[in-house]
């Protein structure tokens, strides 16, 4: 019974030591190999650094970094552009077209397609009839350069603006110029030239010289005075060269009342507008003298002077300044007036009160 019990038991323990005996085997089979674990590293080491090299980036190319910053710009440019647009309602070019260069007077009026007569109408150019008077003539040949300045044409194409605009009698002027030369070859100075030949003949012009000469105030105004000898001066320009001498000239047409006021003086007058403020500024105080003070019928003889010198004080005093309209202001008389201008106490009174300033109106 014993050693049947110990033999179960030994087998059992036999079964017990093999069944541990297999464990302890699967166990150490189960342990990894050292060799194959290096292998297995060195292989996902491997295909790691391939990973690595397969994703790496390349470097990048600056030159195409730049350009694709240059391209960002401009389309923000543009959409900005747009949007303003937009707003304001105009439409603004992204790339507006270059500047075309300046071309000279006869290419751009060549090159012009709206035709010449078109561009002309619209500036409404006068007419000219062929008017006698000189100052009509000459008023209008400056209207129409005028015109001209405005407008960028040849030589040739003045020309044929000045004939469009001739009418009458310039017509027919015109018409005979045509049959005696050859307009094509024709220069705007020739045109000139031509018209101031026919419209400022010789006889016209002597006869305003003669009353640009002789041109006195008279009973004209101020204001119509220095209106008449503007346009004597103007067609007689050889007469008054420069400014001295219109002056002179001027002083000398108006009346010697005023002309005497105007001449005399601290300061007298430099420029010709000086000279008609001077002028208007004489003769309202001349106004203004005879209404305060009442005319004398009789007024005592100067014994100390020659009978002219007399009548021309028994003139000067019994109107208050003098009736010297009539009288012709020659540089002789003009001398004596300014010589003896102290011995009437208007003029005095007058001349006192232009320099202290107390001129009413004025």
């Amino acid at each position: 019974m014993v050693r049947g019990r110990g033999r179960a038991a030994r087998g059992l323990a036999v079964r017990g030591r093999g069944n541990g005996r297999v464990h302890v085997e699967d166990e150490v089979a189960a342990e990894p190999n050292l060799a194959e674990v290096m292998a297995q590293l060195r292989q996902d080491q491997r295909r790691g650094r391939e990973q690595v090299e397969n994703e790496a980036v390349a470097e990048p190319n600056l030159v195409e970094l730049v350009v694709q910053l240059q391209r960002q710009v401009q389309e923000q440019q543009a959409l900005i552009n747009n949007l303003q647009a937009n707003a304001n309602r105009v439409e603004v070019p992204i790339n507006p077209p270059a500047a075309q260069p300046v071309q000279n007077r006869g290419v751009q009026a060549a090159t012009n397609h709206e035709p010449l007569y078109l561009r002309f109408k619209r500036m409404k150019p006068k007419e000219f009839n062929g008017s006698t008077d000189p100052l009509v003539a000459q008023g209008w040949l400056k209207l129409f350069e005028l015109v001209l300045n405005f407008m960028d044409l040849t030589d040739n194409e003045k020309v044929k603006c000045a004939s469009y605009c001739l009418m009458d009698d310039a017509r027919i002027w015109w018409e005979g110029i045509e049959l005696s030369r050859d307009i094509s070859q024709m220069t705007w100075e020739d045109f000139i030239q031509e018209f101031n030949e026919q419209y400022f003949n010789m006889s016209v012009t002597r006869e305003h010289y003669d009353e640009f000469n002789n041109f006195r105030q008279g009973n004209l105004s101020v204001t119509e005075a220095v209106k008449r000898f503007n346009q004597l001066a103007r067609l007689c320009p050889h007469m008054v060269p420069n400014e001295q001498e219109r002056l002179r000239r001027m002083i000398g047409m108006l009346r010697p009342e005023i002309a005497v006021i105007v001449d005399s003086g601290t300061a007298p007058p430099t420029t010709t507008a000086e000279c008609v403020k001077c002028a208007l500024r004489a003769k309202y105080h001349l106004n203004k003298q005879k209404e305060s003070q009442p005319r004398q019928n009789e007024v005592p003889k100067n014994n100390n002077n020659n009978q002219n010198r007399e009548n021309f004080g028994n003139q000067g005093r019994s109107q208050g300044v003098g009736q010297l309209s009539a009288m012709t202001l020659s540089p002789t008389i003009l001398d004596d007036i300014r010589s003896k201008q102290d011995l009437d106490p208007s003029l005095v009174r007058i001349k006192k009160e232009m320099l202290e300033g107390k001129c009413e109106g004025f």
